[in-house]
C-alpha cells in the first residue's frame, strides 16, 4: 500500500512539473543558429516548465546571444541567463513580459538559460541567435592622463592630454571618457572616444578618467587615473568707497571680511599713505598728507586673488578757518619746565614712558644710536638741545595719547581744523636727530 502511493505520488509529481536540461556544443553545429522555446517557431511554450539549457562555444572564442522576439507572461513565466556553465555562474538578468532582452556577450566560453513557467497562461515565447566571436583580449592597464586644473568660479578647462595609452590583451584600442561631480557616480561623455579630451566650461569642481578596451571585447577593460578640474570660490574684495577730507589726513578704511581659507591685505597701490597698523586687517587707518593716495585690499585664497582700490583725497581750503592751530615745528627751548604746559602721565610731569612701565608696548626710537635703558625708571624729560644719546638730559617734551601712532619727527602729520585727535607718540620738539620716542598701541 505504501509502495502504492509511492509510486502515484512520484507519476504525479513528473506530470506536474516537465524538467530537463540540454548541452549544446556549438562546434559540433553552425555557430550562427537560431534557438526558439519549446513551442517552436509557430507554437507557444507549455505552462509548467522548468529547463536549464547550457551552451558552449569553441576554443578561443566566445557566446552573443541576440534576441529577434520575446514574449512570456509578465511576472510568471520567467526566463533567466547566466554568464556560465550552469547557474551557480554569475546572473546576467531575469526577463519576463514583452520587452526584448538586450545583446549580451559572454566573458567565457560558455552560456546557461533557465526557463520557469507556471500553470496557466502561455504565449508566443522568443526566438534568439547565439553567434560565435573571438575571445576578447582586453586591456589590462588604463594608461596615464594629465591635465588637473585649479581655477576660482567658472572656467574653460584646459585638455585633457594622454602620457601613457591603455595597455594589455590585444586588438585595436577603443576609448570612452566619463566625468562626475562627485567622483563616485560615473556617466558616459558623448562623442568623447579619443585618447585625449577637451572638456567644456565648467562651474563646479568636475573629474574625468578615460575608459578602454581592445576591438572584439565588449565590456570596458582598464580606466585610466582620474583628472580633476577644481572649481574654487572667487574671492570677494571691497575697500568700501572712496573718500575725501579736508585737511584731516586719519582715513578708517573697512573692507569686507574675507571668509575662511582666504586672508585680505592692504596695500599702497599709487601716493603717499602711512600706517602702523597690522595690513591684514579689514579695519586700517591711514594717514595720508595733503593730496591724494590710492589703497588697495587684495583677498586671495592661495589660488586667485582679487582686489578692490578705494581713492583718499586729503584737500586744503576748508570753509571753517583752523582756530588755534597745532604748531608742530613750534620751540619749546625757551618756554620753560614741561610741568608749565601742564604735560603730565598720571599726575606725574610727563618725561618718557619705557617698555616696562604702564601703559604697556611702548618703543623707543634713536636712529642709529641706541642708549641704556637698563636704569630707566617712569618718566624721563626730553629736551630737543639734550646730550646726543642721552635722553634723560632733556627738560621739554610734547605727549599726545591715542591708538595711532607716527614716529619718526620728519613724517608729515596734517592734522584738521576743529577736530581732536588722539596719536599714540612721545614726540620731541626738536632740530637734531639725537632721540626718538615713539608708542603703538
Amino acid at each position: 500500500m505504501n509502495l502504492h502511493k509511492r509510486v502515484i505520488l512520484s507519476t504525479l509529481f513528473c506530470i506536474a512539473f516537465t524538467i530537463y536540461s540540454s548541452n549544446v556544443l556549438l562546434g559540433q553545429a553552425p555557430c550562427n543558429t537560431t534557438y526558439y522555446d519549446t513551442g517552436g517557431a509557430g507554437a507557444n511554450y507549455a505552462n509548467n516548465q522548468n529547463y536549464t539549457t547550457t551552451y558552449t562555444a569553441p576554443a578561443g572564442n566566445v557566446l552573443r546571444i541576440t534576441f529577434a522576439s520575446f514574449n512570456t507572461e509578465a511576472g510568471y513565466d520567467i526566463l533567466s541567463i547566466y554568464n556560465g556553465a550552469n547557474t551557480s555562474a554569475p546572473l546576467v538578468n531575469s526577463y519576463s513580459g514583452t520587452s526584448l532582452p538586450p545583446v549580451y556577450t559572454t566573458t567565457g566560453t560558455t552560456l546557461t538559460i533557465k526557463f520557469v513557467s507556471d500553470a496557466s497562461v502561455v504565449f508566443a515565447g522568443w526566438q534568439f541567435t547565439i553567434t560565435c566571436i573571438a575571445a576578447c583580449s582586453n586591456t589590462t592597464a588604463g594608461g596615464t592622463v594629465v591635465g588637473n586644473q585649479t581655477l576660482c568660479g567658472g572656467y574653460d578647462p584646459t585638455n585633457i592630454t594622454s602620457s601613457a595609452v591603455a595597455s594589455g590583451g590585444s586588438g585595436t584600442l577603443s576609448y570612452q571618457w566619463e566625468s562626475s561631480i562627485n567622483n563616485s557616480t560615473w556617466a558616459d561623455i558623448s562623442g568623447a572616444t579619443l585618447a585625449t579630451y577637451d572638456p567644456p566650461a565648467i562651474t563646479q569642481t568636475t573629474y574625468y578618467r578615460r575608459k578602454s578596451k581592445n576591438s572584439g571585447c565588449t565590456p570596458w577593460g582598464a580606466t585610466s587615473n582620474t583628472i580633476t578640474k577644481t572649481v574654487l570660490t572667487t574671492p570677494i574684495a571691497n575697500a568700501g568707497t572712496d573718500k575725501s577730507q579736508c585737511e584731516n589726513g586719519a582715513f578708517l578704511l573697512v573692507a569686507n571680511n574675507p571668509v575662511s581659507g582666504q586672508t585680505g591685505t592692504w596695500s599702497v597701490v599709487s601716493g603717499t599713505a602711512y600706517t602702523n597698523m597690522n595690513l591684514n586687517n579689514d579695519s586700517i587707518y591711514y594717514s595720508v598728507p595733503i593730496g591724494t593716495a590710492t589703497i588697495r585690499w587684495s583677498v586671495t585664497n592661495g589660488t586667485c586673488t582679487i582686489t578692490d582700490d578705494v581713492v583718499l583725497t586729503n584737500t586744503t581750503g576748508c570753509s571753517t578757518a583752523c582756530t588755534n592751530p597745532l604748531n608742530v615745528n613750534g620751540d619749546l627751548e625757551n618756554e620753560g619746565a614741561a610741568t608749565n604746559f601742564n604735560l603730565t602721565f598720571q599726575s606725574t610731569p610727563a618725561q618718557l614712558i619705557i617698555d616696562d612701565n604702564t601703559p604697556l608696548q611702548w618703543v623707543e626710537g634713536y636712529g642709529s644710536v641706541v642708549p641704556n635703558t637698563s636704569a630707566f625708571t617712569g618718566a624721563y624729560y626730553i629736551n630737543k638741545t639734550g646730550a646726543n644719546g642721552n635722553p634723560r638730559s632733556g627738560t621739554h617734551m610734547i605727549y599726545m595719547a591715542g591708538p595711532v601712532c607716527y614716529g619718526p619727527l620728519n613724517t608729515s602729520v596734517n592734522i584738521s581744523c576743529g577736530r581732536t585727535f588722539r596719536i599714540s607718540a612721545w614726540v620731541a620738539a626738536f632740530s637734531n636727530s639725537a632721540f626718538l620716542y615713539s608708542a603703538r598701541s
